[in-house]
Parts: C-alpha cells; sequence; structure tokens
C-alpha cells in the first residue's frame, strides 16, 4: 500500500507540473513549455483523485480535486462554442505542409476556400506555382523547413514578411482584412521566445483588422499565443483539437491555431493530414450574430 501511495504522489506531482505551469507561464518560457500537457495533467488529476477516493486516501484526493478545478477552469474557455456567424463566410485553409511534401492535390483541396495560409512550403513550391489562375500566392522565406505563404483568391492590397510570417491585405465582401500566415519556432528549450520578441513588433503594425492563422508550435492557452493575440488585436477560435501527433500518434497536441479580430467568430474543424505531420484546419469564418 506504501509504494502505490507513492506512486500516487508521484502521478500528483507530475500533473502539479502541468497544471501550475499553463497557469503561471508567462512567468517564463519555460513554463509555457510544460503548459502544453495541459489536458494530460488535468485528465491524470481526474483519475487519481478518483483512485485516492477508492483507496480512502484523502490527502491525495483533495490534491487531485484542486488541480482537476485549476486545470478545468484553464480549458473550460478553450472548449466553448462559438456564436453562428451572420454575413458571407470566409472560408479559410490552413496547414503546415510539412517541408518533404510536395502537396500534389493543393489546388484541389483549395476547391471552396477563398484564403490559405500554409506554412513548411519547402517541398510544394511547383504546386503553389500550379494553382489556377486567379490566385494569389504571398511567399516568404523561411528556415531550412520551408518558408510560409498566404494564397487567395481576393484581391491583394498590401503584403508584407518577417521572421515566420508571411501576411496579405485583401479585399473581403466584410471589408479589408489583413491575413497573416505564422510559423512559431519549437518552444523553451529552443528560440520561440526570441522569435516571438523579434516579430511581435512587426505583427503590430500590421493594419487592422487581422485573421491570424497557422502553426504556433504552442497550445490556445500558452503565453505565446497570448501575445501574438494581443499584438494583432485577436481571440483564438476556442478549440481543444489535436492537430499534431508525438511518439507515433500516442500524445498528441493542438499546436494549430486560428486567430479572428474582435466580433468575428466561425466554425472550425479538422481535416486530413495530406503528406503531413499535421492535421488541416478548415474554418468558415465572419461577424458573430448578435
Amino acid at each position: 500500500m506504501a509504494f502505490l501511495r507513492g506512486l500516487v504522489w508521484l502521478g500528483l506531482c507530475a500533473a502539479a507540473v502541468t497544471v501550475l505551469a499553463a497557469l503561471w507561464s508567462g512567468l517564463h518560457p519555460a513554463l509555457d513549455s510544460f503548459g502544453v500537457w495541459l489536458v494530460y495533467g488535468t485528465g491524470m488529476a481526474l483519475a487519481l483523485a478518483v483512485l485516492c477516493l477508492l483507496l480512502r486516501h484523502w490527502a491525495g484526493a483533495a490534491m487531485g480535486g484542486l488541480l482537476l478545478l485549476v486545470g478545468t477552469v484553464q480549458l473550460a474557455p478553450h472548449a466553448r462554442a462559438f456564436g453562428a456567424t451572420e454575413g458571407d463566410a470566409l472560408r479559410v485553409l490552413q496547414h503546415n505542409l510539412k517541408y518533404l511534401n510536395a502537396a500534389p492535390d493543393l489546388a484541389d483541396r483549395l476547391q471552396g476556400v477563398e484564403i490559405a495560409t500554409l506554412q513548411e512550403v519547402k517541398a510544394a513550391q511547383a504546386s503553389l506555382d500550379a494553382l489556377p489562375e486567379g490566385w494569389t500566392v504571398i511567399l516568404c522565406p523561411g528556415t531550412r523547413v520551408g518558408g510560409q505563404a498566404v494564397a487567395t483568391v481576393l484581391p491583394v492590397t498590401e503584403t508584407g514578411c518577417a521572421r515566420g510570417v508571411a501576411w496579405a491585405r485583401v479585399e473581403t465582401p466584410e471589408g479589408p482584412f489583413s491575413v497573416v500566415s505564422l510559423h512559431l519556432n519549437w518552444p523553451w528549450p529552443f528560440n520561440q521566445a526570441q522569435q516571438l520578441e523579434e516579430i511581435l513588433p512587426d505583427l503590430s503594425e500590421v493594419p487592422r483588422p487581422i485573421l491570424v492563422a497557422g502553426d504556433f508550435n504552442q497550445t490556445p492557452w500558452s503565453a505565446a499565443v497570448a501575445r501574438v493575440a494581443e499584438a494583432t488585436g485577436t481571440t483564438p477560435l476556442p478549440d481543444l483539437r489535436p492537430t499534431f501527433a508525438l511518439d507515433g500518434g500516442v500524445l498528441r497536441v493542438n499546436i494549430d491555431h486560428i486567430l479572428v479580430p474582435d466580433g468575428w467568430g466561425g466554425q472550425v474543424a479538422l481535416a486530413q493530414t495530406e503528406g503531413s505531420d499535421h492535421a488541416a484546419l478548415r474554418a468558415q469564418l465572419g461577424p458573430v450574430a448578435p
């Protein structure tokens, strides 16, 4: 019994690391990294709280229950439904293609879409070049895994690039709109924090309103996503959709997001990976109905 209780406390400590790291993620990039596992830590807290109740291990049950509460409070805003949209919906495809993926079916997948935000387009240059007449592609250089791009059938009036950023000002039925394709580096101990320090001033200068979509390599409750949202005047569409699999698919995390300006909402659904290691996101966006 003592051995089992020791395992329970070990599990509770692991859950506490993820839950509290997510809660205080703004204090240091390392906490933002551990906070990626908030869903798993919250689930572990629930399982261990129930086990402790069965074992009449009241201290463990209390700690598990407290961690469950703190984790659930953090996750709840990202699980709620967004309001229905009115007016002409803006249809968007977001996808990290993976740098080795030539994406030969890209033109077919863009049928019915007005905007595509793409990352790691290194091997897909020929597919971008082969898009049908009417498509405009804004391609910005990236790292060894390739750059990022905005592709659209809407009129383009302005464009720009930054490190991990491609953006275009487009004319939509709802008025002018800036579309940002974003690819952040891996978080601590890698250099995501440094990249953010470099690009946030550039993002804050992009004309508003702004739509941001991309591979953030971070979860929607992270400090990194919050900083991008603050700089662009946007809000992440609520989601707990796992878009990226680690360890052969055993662990899945949601690190690809769509951020919309105030007054906008929409419906987002997971699509197929289509040769990538990321699932695509397909969204219909528009002003939120009152």
